[in-house]
């Protein structure tokens, strides 16, 4: 980590963040199965809402794949952070085509 105090926060984010690919990779497959059992209304896999979903899950496992090279790769060292703010923009994206989804 380049920045200033990031060194610090690399034993951190390597505990944290199986978790925190855990739950998202839980939050996806409650998602379909919460479409499945109560939305007979909506096409289960049907919207950009799930596809955004599953690429947040792809981009997030392409990364902790990467993490694992990040040691001894320079290519992989730049393509992990990459990875992570691509995973946030989807996010960010996931929530907006969430909100049509959204029972009211």
């Amino acid at each position: 980590s380049r920045e200033r105090g990031g060194a610090a926060l690399k034993p951190r984010h390597a505990h944290l963040a199986p978790w925190a690919y855990a739950a998202t990779a839980l939050n996806f497959v409650l998602g379909i199965g919460s479409t499945w059992l109560w939305r007979h209304d909506l096409e289960l896999a049907g919207g950009l809402h799930f596809w955004i979903g599953a690429a947040i899950c792809a981009v997030l496992g392409g990364a902790a794949l990467l993490s694992r090279r990040m040691a001894t790769d320079p290519s992989a060292r730049s393509a992990h952070p990459a990875l992570g703010m691509l995973a946030l923009l989807l996010s960010l994206l996931q929530v907006f085509f969430g909100l049509a989804l959204v029972a009211l």
